[in-house]
């Protein structure tokens, strides 16, 4: 790579773009990896700041601005709230499919009749910030607007590319901020993501028998796991003793990683045998009985990599994490957007991808036992050219974790 580049409008720049928020309970911080970036092209997506810096840089730079709110999405409206009769809630978009809606959720703006402008057919989320029996606010303000928000640039490489094909102005501020904020509370007010049957699942059977058999596979694609990996090495404290929640055959620690002891806790023998990571390993399913069999005090590290969506009892679990974990310890949980849909709570797929790590959060919050609930979304990163899937992106990472109070 030639780091003597400079970008110009005849380069093109592999970047990325951050941008971090606080909340009452936690820092948040959400990238986007633009792949192919052109100053002549893309740049008009930018704040004016971000442009005039970016131009003559060169691979390695780095900058983070800051924006009040209302500076990059705009400040919170009165006019952006309207409100419906409860009954005027589209209760059954799809065929077999019946939603009732809940305060502090997220639904697309056309299951909302009876306000002016608003197309059945639009995708876009807003959210209930109040319902009773007769009526409902429907909030479209972006879920960033009452935030003072940072947004850091960071270019990795440059490159000339002569004959720059012609293509479609990317808006990639408005992908970077298409969902970050929707893992937030509104106004602190706990969102209702317990109600009706949101831990049930389409396959109530055994799951001691759905993972009978052993499945040798990793569930994202390596780039994704690699995000996880550096997700973990940022978190892990050395000479920590971890324990991997819902264990399968690879804890996706990262290289070198000086731990004192790693456990694995899990439902298929021969995946676990099959871990190169594990000191011990202990067969134990979750979903019958949420006491983990360690001492109060115990461990440094729990992790739980895309395996929450699975819990039924998430609220005792995350207790028992905690009664187990020592002061200041850290419970990291990570998922994406893959699943098995069989054995995943039925609420999961009803959600925006954002708004899962507001159920995680959720989870923590409910439990009292933790402090500093952070969130982090990787997104926008090339598929490896090997990858059997043959979609362009890698799978995005999402990860919600938090430290024992």
């Amino acid at each position: 790579m030639l780091t003597d580049i400079k970008i110009n409008d005849k380069t093109i720049a592999r970047i990325s773009l951050t941008v971090s928020y606080t909340s009452k309970y936690g820092k948040h911080s959400d990238i986007l990896y633009i792949d192919k970036f052109n100053i002549w092209s893309d740049a008009d997506a930018l704040p004016m700041m971000m442009q005039l810096k970016l131009i003559g840089k060169r691979a390695g730079y780095k900058e983070r601005f800051s924006f009040k709110k209302g500076d990059v999405v705009s400040a919170n409206d009165v006019c952006f709230l309207h409100t419906i009769r409860n009954q005027d809630f589209n209760r059954h978009p799809q065929r077999n499919l019946s939603i009732d809606p809940r305060l502090g959720r997220f639904y697309p703006a056309g299951w909302f009749n009876g306000i002016i402008e608003n197309n059945t057919e639009k995708m876009t989320p807003v959210r209930i910030n109040h319902i009773d029996d007769e009526m409902i606010q429907v909030d479209f303000n972006h879920a960033l607007s009452e935030h003072n928000i940072n947004v850091e640039i960071e270019v990795f490489s440059v490159y000339k590319e002569f004959g720059l094909p012609e293509k479609e102005h990317d808006n990639y501020m408005e992908h970077l901020l298409l969902g970050p904020g929707m893992q937030l509370r509104i106004k602190n007010r706990k969102t209702d993501f317990f109600s009706d049957d949101a831990f049930d699942r389409d396959d109530a059977g055994d799951d001691e028998i759905f993972y009978a058999s052993p499945r040798m596979v990793n569930h994202l694609d390596d780039t994704a796991l690699q995000q996880v990996r550096k997700i973990y090495k940022q978190l892990i404290a050395k000479n920590s003793d971890i324990l991997d929640l819902m264990s399968s055959m690879n804890s996706h620690l990262p290289d070198g990683i000086d731990s004192n002891s790693v456990i694995g806790l899990g439902m298929n023998k021969q995946e676990l045998d099959a871990n190169p990571d594990l000191d011990d390993r202990i067969i134990h399913d979750l979903n019958q009985d949420p006491v983990l069999p360690f001492e109060d005090n115990s461990l440094d590290i729990v992790l739980c990599t895309v395996s929450v969506e699975y819990l039924i009892r998430p609220l005792e679990v995350f207790d028992e994490v905690a009664r187990i974990l020592r002061p200041g310890g850290k419970f990291i949980t990570t998922f994406s957007n893959r699943w098995f849909p069989a054995k995943a709570i039925k609420l999961w797929p009803y959600l925006h991808e954002f708004e899962r790590m507001g159920l995680v959060s959720e989870y923590f919050i409910n439990s009292g036992l933790f402090k500093q609930i952070n969130t982090q979304s990787v997104r926008g990163l090339p598929r490896p050219k090997n990858d059997r899937h043959a979609i362009p992106l890698s799978d995005p990472v999402y990860a919600v974790w938090a430290t024992k109070a």
